[in-house]
């Protein structure tokens, strides 16, 4: 596996697109809720869950009812399992909200800290010196990932405020770097600018107006450079001089 391609891949900027930059907010809005509700936030969260697994299930069903001359059916077994998992989910609320949500968070917070961590190691590749704002979004998902754990069996107001603390200040650090990427971009690293030097020259030469500050390579005086060292060891052969000397070229 390559890990250098992971990073690039995963990390920094590409991460942090559009959509992405939505879903932080989001999760920041929810972050507030979680603060402002704490005794009845991860009910309502594992109840809210519970009624978008049930659409889920019915928009498969009724994917299946329309488009069954397809004969697609999975659409069937998917549509049943959204709508029974999400029936348990809001009866047994009370009890998910007080064990299953709270490890499937953690398990979230986890991998949102090694996510930042990717982004930290990506930026800091880049020589931009924005690399330790994803590091401390990494450090604060991860410090919220052990008290998660650590408190499992803790109230479901306490562990919605560790949540809540944990959305606000992880995605307000994100947005804090889309906009510092925004305002100053992290610089191309030394492979970028040779590729990006190189397709600059070629529009160069085919006489681009936003790439004439460029220097252009000129290929051609390197080839002729070569043919005179070429002619010059074909000077160093008696036979060839004498053949030169016969037609009149040295003359």
């Amino acid at each position: 596996m390559d890990f250098n391609g992971f990073v690039d891949r995963f990390g920094s900027e590409r991460m942090l697109t559009q959509g992405i930059l939505i879903t932080e907010v989001l999760l920041l809005l929810y972050g507030i809720f979680l603060l402002v509700l704490p005794a009845q936030a991860l009910r309502l969260s594992v109840a809210a869950i519970g009624v978008a697994l049930i659409i889920a299930g019915i928009a498969c069903g009724v994917s299946f009812v329309l488009h069954r001359q397809d004969g697609n059916f999975p659409l069937v077994a998917l549509a049943a399992i959204g709508i029974i998992v999400g029936i348990l989910a809001i009866v047994f609320r009370n009890a998910l909200a007080l064990i299953l949500f709270p490890i499937m968070l953690g398990i979230w917070t986890l991998f949102t800290a090694v996510a930042a961590s990717f982004s930290a190691l990506a930026n800091h590749r880049l020589g931009s010196g924005l690399w330790w704002i994803p590091l401390l979004a990494a450090v604060v998902a991860l410090a919220v990932t052990i008290l998660i754990f650590m408190n499992l069996s803790g109230t479901e107001r306490f562990m919605a405020r560790i949540l809540g603390i944990y959305f606000i200040t992880y995605n307000i650090v994100r947005l804090g770097e889309f906009g510092a990427l925004r305002v100053a971009p992290a610089e191309a690293s030394p492979r970028g600018r040779r590729s990006s030097s190189g397709s600059r020259r070629r529009g160069a030469g085919n006489g681009d107006p936003a790439d004439r500050d460029y220097d252009v390579y000129d290929y051609r005086e390197e080839e002729r450079s070569y043919r005179r060292s070429s002619y010059d060891d074909l000077y160093d052969d008696e036979d060839y001089r004498r053949y030169r000397r016969e037609r009149g070229y040295d003359d």
